[in-house]
């Protein structure tokens, strides 16, 4: 890889992190007071943000999160709505990062690996 690729991914791998912490910062100073209509539209903002970041395979760990705090909260184990924020964080930040910096870079170059293998077979 060149140093201007490796430059320009470093980059939005660094964007693509602050966004993320960004959201989280501003989900979790909406819980400071919770009957400020404001705030409830910070918490909403972060989820809402968290699953357009994270999408598609975001949503799976989206929902595997969301199932977990469920479960938890049946077990009278339910965590506080910071830790549930972390927890939700880290899965859809961590599964974003997989998805947007390896997975998708590698689907791209056997795509088009793969479409040089065939233009080779019939040209």
């Amino acid at each position: 890889m060149s140093a201007a690729r490796t430059l320009v991914r470093a980059l939005l791998i660094l964007l693509w992190f602050g966004i993320c912490t960004h959201l989280l910062i501003v989900g979790i100073a909406g819980l400071r007071n919770p009957e400020d209509p404001a705030n409830l539209n910070s918490t909403f903002v972060f989820y809402q943000g968290m699953r357009a970041v994270g999408f598609p395979l975001g949503l799976i760990a989206w929902y595997l999160t969301y199932g977990l705090v469920a479960l938890a909260g049946l077990m009278n184990a339910k965590p506080s709505p910071e830790i549930q924020m972390w927890v939700m964080w880290l899965a859809v930040a961590g599964v974003g990062y997989v998805q947007w910096f390896h997975l998708a870079p590698w689907l791209f170059r056997q795509v088009m690996a793969s479409r040089k293998r065939t233009r080779l077979q019939l040209g």
